[in-house]
């Protein structure tokens, strides 16, 4: 049995039946316009746009709700479609405003561009357009509703992407328009992906606005390092500054979106930075100074100013604290050159406690796998807040679910977009479930009397433990969630930090602690260095001890990384920028160069060996470093399953380090968040709502 389309045969196969036509013809690559639809969301077949001829139709139907048959005949480019085209364009312009050299849109537009290639060459409609008032979405959306074309694109993806239902169509014919439920303010982590949605400039980026044209911005494609799920992204730049950050598709991660958090993440990095290196230094720190120092250096005088300090200062212990999000080849060769010094200690921020026996143990299934399960439980995870895109391709996932799912929650009341059980706010709540005295225990009961799978997604190992000792469950799936990122990449190549038991240790004055990209420092001891582009909160620093020399290096736009996702997909950070030449930014392999040369000239001095042996040694550790490196890579492919009992990376809860140098920093709490000016009007925002809701 065969089809046509434009009177080209094409053989019937059963998997057809669930496209429509306008999904088989994406798959074919033939274009069919449209406004309403989308492939993210449920079908309205309300802009009529996609109307195609039909052999056994006495009109035309919509291609986006009308499903592939066997001998049926498509007709998509016939005189009755056209015209019905060009009619559909022309009512959508009646009251379209005629801005588009000042919309934001302009060049990017599904309505202009539509009109050129579907549209008539002029219009009939000669009385006055009609106004709607423009609505107020908070400090991300930008809204000029009378360019609305009631596509109710924007409305589909609050219900259905975000789960706030906030958005509706209130009035009937022309006076249809777009409202908000009672709110004032579009209060979602993803709030900024409905202006990707809207195919007409009604809805627009507010920090975007006037700032620039499509085709006047360079587009380079990347990743987001903010998080472990590593979406895909496309950064536009026009000159030197990074204008706009935008989704890149991808089905296996982050599908069509991204988080706000990503996508306003450029305004931190460009408007709060330090570019140059400079040296703070109390007077009692040297006995010769009279006053408390603060000094702008140039790059050959901080290299010699440290070249001098080291040897007056006798340091016995090196520590090295590096951020996770840093890619493997910087954070590998951190990690190769701290083992070459001796009383050198190495520690990664945010590192979780995970066994690592296995790569099963940090990493999680497909997206695709564990949604299989239809029971979930949820430990003390805010995936709204800290991991918004995962939460909304589970959102997605329920409300096209055929089955029903049962989703149970342990931890703090927080607002979830759909429906959970909330079991209690600890552990404890969760032994007191499993003893029979809680509210959902007839939702548990009939979970385990069926045998069947539950997937657990926690960060804490202590409990992910207790719960699979427990063997009440037919099949336990385990997935451990981290949200930082590149954890798994760290794990895959055996770099982890040293334990540190004694708290006394960071208290010792002869210690010299080196801070790479950290967003926190913790130091008790006389000197330190930070390696960065901005200073992070300080603790413990003393003014007798605030003694510190800032090297100011490249940031996450402006450097090129190999990175391994939750998911163990290893992918590449493209550069978006480079060092700006009117500024005294170096990058990260520079400033350690220079470092490198100190230490080592430093250590064999004390121990009496030639200058010549480090350039040696630092020729043979590059070499080493790039052989081991580029070998991992090479066999990457073949190591799904491999087990590296060999590596023996150990951790401790009881470790001084994990206890409290290392906080789990939420979303809010980030230099990104604190100093971008769209984010922090958007919490800004959000407190004031919570406050006033208890008034």
């Amino acid at each position: 049995m065969f089809f046509y389309i434009n009177n080209t045969p094409i053989f019937f196969l059963k998997e057809y039946k669930t496209l429509t036509i306008i999904q088989f013809c994406d798959l074919i690559n033939v274009v069919i316009p449209r406004f309403c639809y989308h492939e993210k969301l449920s079908i309205a077949g309300n802009c009529r746009m996609c109307l195609v001829e039909m052999n056994n139709g006495i009109k035309p139907v919509i291609a986006c709700a009308t499903n592939i048959s066997a001998n049926i005949e498509i007709a998509l480019d016939s005189l009755l479609v056209k015209k019905a085209r060009e009619n559909v364009l022309e009512f959508l312009l009646i009251n379209h405003p005629l801005d588009c050299p000042i919309c934001d849109q302009g060049g990017e537009c599904d309505l202009q561009d539509q009109t050129i290639v579907y549209g008539s060459d002029r219009g009939r409609f000669k009385e006055m357009k009609r106004s709607v008032e423009d609505k107020e979405l908070g400090p991300v959306v930008k809204t000029i509703m009378t360019r609305c074309i009631h596509c109710t694109r924007c409305i589909r993806f609050s219900d259905e992407v975000l789960g706030i239902r906030d958005l509706g169509v209130i009035g009937r014919g022309s006076s249809s328009e777009i409202k908000m439920n009672n709110v004032f303010f579009l209060d979602h982590e993803l709030s900024g992906n409905i202006v990707d949605v809207c195919p007409v400039g009604a809805l627009t980026s507010k920090p975007y606005a006037f700032t620039a044209r499509p085709w006047d911005l360079k587009s380079i494609e990347s990743i987001d390092v903010l998080d472990s799920l590593h979406s895909n992204i496309r950064v536009d730049i026009k000159g030197s500054r990074i204008l706009r950050i935008l989704p890149k598709i991808n089905e296996q991660l982050n599908e069509n979106w991204i988080s706000d958090y990503t996508r306003f993440s450029y305004e931190s990095v460009q408007g709060f930075r330090i570019k140059y290196p400079y040296l703070s230094l109390n007077k009692s720190f040297f006995s010769f100074l009279d006053f408390d120092l603060f000094l702008r250096l140039g790059w050959e005088q901080c290299i010699e100013f440290f070249n001098i300090f080291i040897n007056l200062k006798n340091f016995n212990l090196f520590n090295f604290f590096i951020s996770s999000g840093i890619g493997l080849f910087n954070s590998s060769f951190y990690y190769f050159i701290s083992k070459f010094i001796k009383n050198s200690n190495f520690f990664i921020e945010s590192l979780p406690s995970f066994n690592i026996d296995s790569r099963s143990s940090y990493y999680i299934n497909s997206f695709n796998n564990f949604m299989k399960s239809n029971y979930f439980l949820f430990y003390n995870l805010n995936l709204k807040e800290n991991y918004s895109v995962f939460n909304a391709r589970m959102q997605s996932y329920l409300n096209n679910s055929f089955y029903k799912k049962y989703i149970f929650y342990i931890g703090l009341n927080i607002k979830h977009t759909y429906s959970v059980y909330h079991i209690g706010n600890s552990s404890s709540s969760f032994y007191s479930f499993l003893r029979g005295k809680n509210l959902n225990l007839n939702y548990f009961n009939s979970l385990v009397k069926k045998n069947i799978s539950l997937n657990l997604f926690s960060s804490d190992i202590n409990f992910n433990s207790y719960l699979s000792s427990l063997g009440i469950f037919d099949n336990l799936e385990i997935n451990n969630l981290n949200f930082y990122s590149n954890i798994s990449g760290y794990f895959d190549l055996g770099i982890n930090s040293d334990l540190v038991n004694n708290h006394d240790l960071l208290k010792q004055t002869d210690l010299f602690s080196y801070y790479y990209k950290t967003n926190k420092v913790e130091n008790n001891n006389s000197f330190f260095i930070y390696h960065g582009n901005y200073l992070p909160l300080v603790e413990n620093v003393s003014e007798q001890n605030n003694n510190y020399v800032f090297l100011p290096s490249s940031n996450l736009f402006e450097v090129e990384d190999s990175y391994i996702n939750i998911f163990g997909d290893l992918q590449s950070v493209n550069q978006s920028q480079d060092f700006s030449e009117k500024e005294s930014i170096k990058s990260d392999f520079y400033i350690f160069k220079n470092i490198l040369f100190s230490f080592y000239y430093y250590l064999n001095k004390n121990e009496n060996i030639s200058f010549y042996s480090v350039d040696f040694i630092f020729n043979e550790l590059v070499f080493y470093y790039l052989n081991y490196f580029f070998i991992f890579f090479d066999i990457f492919p073949y190591l799904k399953n491999y087990n590296k009992n060999n590596l023996n990376i150990q951790f401790s809860t009881g470790s001084y380090y994990l206890k409290h140098f290392i906080s789990n920093l939420s979303v809010r709490d980030s230099f990104f968040a604190n100093y971008s000016s769209t984010l922090r009007s958007f919490y800004k925002i959000r407190e004031s709502r919570k406050l006033s809701s208890f008034c």
